[in-house]
């Protein structure tokens, strides 16, 4: 209910002054396999203001509404028409799991030795990290301590992107770029209700991004928390997009 009440009057206060703005500057797809379409959706935050603005922003936009408690970063909405469709999450996105190695595009006759030499490599290049680090990881601990060794430098960089802000200078815009994934599922059930995706409808996507503060206090750490409270560059509001069409047609 707070949360509630807390987006209800940030609209209200969005709807009277807008220093920031969020707009889809393309969404194409492509079916690169098969029972998978594969989006690229580019969009840009801008600061419409001449003053320095800061805040909480992650810039990954796959996740829902109803997904989306702690605001952080934009989500999306889906239409069909004009009608708003209530069906959580449709959309995946690569590296939701911890490890990131592409295992299904190895070459099934690679040998062991052309394998871990494949997934060193990744390691290296994803992570940035040393290739002496890495061989002293294997001849150590073998192959299950690089597979730790990579859970650790996932877990190590989200910690790091939690206090993550982000700083808009006057008149600024930086542009994002995100792909996510449908599996062409046109059937969802969300208790009591469930929904068909008209194949013969057109559908829309809308990012909205919440900016919120004190919201905020008991996720970060209390130092950082008592230099923004009182920071008016960091704003608070409700910021939406335009709407573009999706193609979630037939192939």
């Amino acid at each position: 209910m707070r949360l509630f009440i807390t987006l209800f009057l940030l609209v209200n206060f969005s709807s009277f002054s807008q220093p920031l703005s969020v707009q889809i500057t393309s969404m194409t797809s492509k079916d690169s396999v098969d029972h998978q379409r594969e989006f690229k959706l580019t969009y840009l935050i801008k600061n419409n203001t001449s003053d320095t603005l800061k805040l909480f922003f992650k810039s990954n936009s796959g996740s829902t509404s109803e997904e989306n408690e702690n605001a952080k970063f934009a989500y999306y909405k889906i239409y069909e028409g004009d009608f708003f469709i209530n069906i959580g999450t449709i959309f995946s996105t690569k590296g939701t799991s911890i490890n990131r190695f592409p295992f299904k595009d190895l070459d099934e006759n690679a040998s062991k030795e052309e394998f871990e030499q494949t997934y060193m490599d990744f390691l290296k290049e994803h992570y940035h990290s040393s290739w002496d680090a890495i061989q002293k990881i294997y001849r150590e601990q073998g192959f299950e301590g690089l597979l730790k060794f990579e859970s650790k430098m996932y877990f190590d960089q989200m910690e790091k992107r939690k206090l993550h802000y982000q700083v808009l200078n006057p008149n600024q815009q930086i542009e994002y770029t995100t792909n996510f994934f449908w599996d062409k599922n046109r059937y969802y059930f969300r208790d009591p209700h469930e929904f068909y995706l008209d194949e013969n409808a057109n559908h829309y996507f809308e990012l909205t991004f919440v900016a919120l503060k004190e919201e905020f206090k008991d996720q970060i750490d209390a130092e950082l928390y008592a230099k923004i409270k009182d920071d008016p560059k960091f704003i608070k509001g409700v910021f939406v997009s335009n709407k573009v069409e999706i193609n979630l047609k037939p192939d």
